[in-house]
């Protein structure tokens, strides 16, 4: 449709393809063709500062789930390619399945950006990864979302829990409200989320489809007894964790989201008419 030509449109990467420049091949790679490759697969799709880091704590902790790590994202992709000795995307993802096999399941968080700068083609994804189920996790507030990413980029400091006190102190007291990095922001995030329901939709996938707001308001029991249902693997009591993640976020973040709304109100309305479109 005609608004979303206008507000929203491809992204240009800044990236360099991971497989022309070599890197030293680590010699624990060395046999990694040898070793099994996952027998189970799928991909969580999410948009950035989301939940994915808070939703990969709680998986990697399982033990069973697999590691869903942000595996393609290109600057990691460079590295773990590298490191392998990968010198194409199939032969990646060919040793990825097997490198990163925990417990005969592989997962990955992927965004729209990573599957558009990697694969080119979806069907190119669905064909050499081959996720047999998909998860789909967005945030409802994307200007919050955006004000999330803003606040990253300048600071360098996530809700990761490695995070201490001080850092997110320091970090909010850091933060400066810059509109024309949140219009970029507000554009990509919901350029990624129309591209992402394209796939689903295109290739007739129902992925589980969760959100920042609502894993966020869960006990992580009950985030991973979502996953675990939907995804048919039963994941013991046992292997139920807490989170010990920190957010990022406060009350200068609400500030800097009610204030872009309140300057913004016509892209606002327009990315609300795309994103119902969706």
């Amino acid at each position: 449709m005609l608004l979303e030509r206008l507000l929203l449109s491809r992204p240009t990467y800044g990236w360099d393809d991971p497989f022309t420049t070599t890197v030293p091949m680590q010699n624990h790679f060395r046999d990694v063709k040898s070793w099994p490759a996952a027998e189970f697969r799928y991909a969580i799709l999410f948009t950035p500062r989301s939940g994915s880091s808070f939703l990969t704590d709680l998986i990697q902790s399982t033990g069973l789930l697999g590691d869903a790590g942000e595996t393609f994202n290109p600057p990691i992709t460079w590295d773990v390619a590298g490191a392998m000795g990968c010198t194409s995307l199939e032969d990646y993802v060919d040793s990825l399945v097997r490198a990163r096999n925990t417990s005969g399941v592989f997962s990955t968080e992927v965004t729209w950006t990573h599957v558009d700068f990697l694969f080119r083609d979806p069907q190119q994804f669905v064909d050499l990864v081959q996720p047999e189920s998909y998860v789909w996790l967005k945030r409802e507030d994307y200007v919050a979302q955006a004000v999330s990413i803003m606040s990253m980029s300048q600071t360098g400091v996530s809700h990761t829990a490695n995070a201490s006190k001080d850092d997110i102190a320091r970090a909010r007291s850091m933060v400066r409200y810059n509109p024309v990095q949140l219009r970029g922001l507000v554009k990509r995030t919901l350029w990624m989320e129309m591209e992402t329901e394209r796939f689903f939709r295109d290739f007739g996938i129902e992925p589980l489809r969760l959100t920042y707001e609502q894993i966020t308001g869960m006990a992580p029991s009950e985030v991973l007894r979502m996953l675990s249902d939907h995804l048919e693997y039963d994941v013991p009591i046992a292997h139920m964790p807490q989170s010990d993640h920190k957010k990022l976020s406060g009350s200068k973040s609400a500030e800097f989201a009610d204030r872009f709304r309140a300057e913004n109100k016509w892209l606002i309305r327009g990315l609300d008419r795309i994103r119902a479109s969706f």
